[in-house]
């Protein structure tokens, strides 16, 4: 009877050793989202700041769009609005959710991040979602983990922006 119990401790403690192992994958990099106005007038401008950091031991290689202030052909955006409902996206927010952004064309920059080193870039969601009405919107930003990188999808942090009229 001692033998099975320490048998089915034994197996106990070894599937939790693998089911941890399973679920502490480590991604690459982290997405932070900030905003310079919690709070904008309906029409006004909702610029979104991201900053991508090298979480990794080592170096990592990405692209991008050259410029900045394009983070939409970067970063892909989940807008809610207080009730939960996806906010109403624009034109050009719709293609470039429908084709997504591997379908993106255009010129790609290669650049390397060292541990630790950061990218910035940012947003102006207006040009993705409309914006107009009054309330509160919950933002969530998030990128695929390239291929040679690993795999997955790594979500920032959410931001709740309040739309006055």
């Amino acid at each position: 009877m001692r033998c099975f119990i320490r048998l089915l401790l034994f197996v106990s403690v070894m599937s939790g050793v693998q089911l941890g192992a399973e679920s502490a994958q480590e991604t690459p990099f982290s997405l932070t989202i900030g905003t310079p106005q919690q709070v904008v007038k309906a029409g006004s401008e909702v610029r979104v700041d991201v900053v991508l950091k090298n979480t990794s031991d080592h170096e990592i290689t990405l692209l991008r769009s050259p410029g900045t202030g394009r983070g939409e052909l970067e970063f892909e955006s989940d807008v809610l609005s207080e009730k939960g409902n996806p906010a109403s996206q624009t034109k050009y927010g719709h293609g470039l959710k429908k084709s997504g952004l591997d379908a993106v064309e255009g010129s790609r920059i290669m650049f390397r991040l060292q541990p630790g080193e950061t990218y910035e870039d940012s947003m102006s969601l207006n040009k993705l979602y409309d914006l107009s009405k009054p309330g509160k919107y919950r933002i969530e930003l998030h990128k695929r983990v390239p291929d040679h990188l690993g795999q997955g999808v790594v979500k920032s942090n959410a931001l709740v922006i309040t739309v006055t009229s």
